[in-house]
């Protein structure tokens, strides 16, 4: 998913150096063009390092490896604080923010104790116990 919004902000930021195509936007009339190029440019780069870095981990959760563990958490948090950059940046649509509330629970499942346990971070919670049968 990342890899097609880094690949679809390149192709953007493409278009927009079109003068034609940026006339259309008055709205942006206080950013020339070459600047929002370059945001776009920055943002499409990262969203393409960021999906082949999210590719990277797939391969390592597959395995249970614990580099993955610890790299899905750092690059979880790298995708929420460039998400939220690019709403606050008006490079995103504020919808965006459905991927935050994934993300979040992603790590959330990631800090959950039988998962940490798989990747070699932690021990598995005990399992609970059968209540006692009543005493006669």
């Amino acid at each position: 998913m990342l890899l097609g919004a880094g690949a679809l902000s390149l192709v953007a930021a493409s278009l927009l150096s079109s003068t034609n195509f940026a006339s259309q936007f008055p709205n942006l009339t206080g950013y020339s063009i070459g600047t929002l190029t370059d945001i776009l440019y920055v943002f499409g780069a990262i969203g393409i390092v960021l999906g082949l870095l999210s590719l990277i981990v797939g391969v390592g959760f597959l395995g249970g490896k614990s580099w993955a563990w610890t790299f899905a958490i750092v690059v979880g948090i790298i995708n929420i604080v460039s998400t939220i950059a690019q709403i606050a940046g008006g490079f995103s649509a504020p919808t965006s923010a459905v991927g935050i509330v994934f993300q979040i629970i992603i790590l959330w499942y990631l800090f959950r104790p039988n998962v940490k346990a798989f990747f070699g971070k932690g021990t598995a919670a005990p399992p609970m116990m059968p209540p006692a049968p009543p005493s006669q």
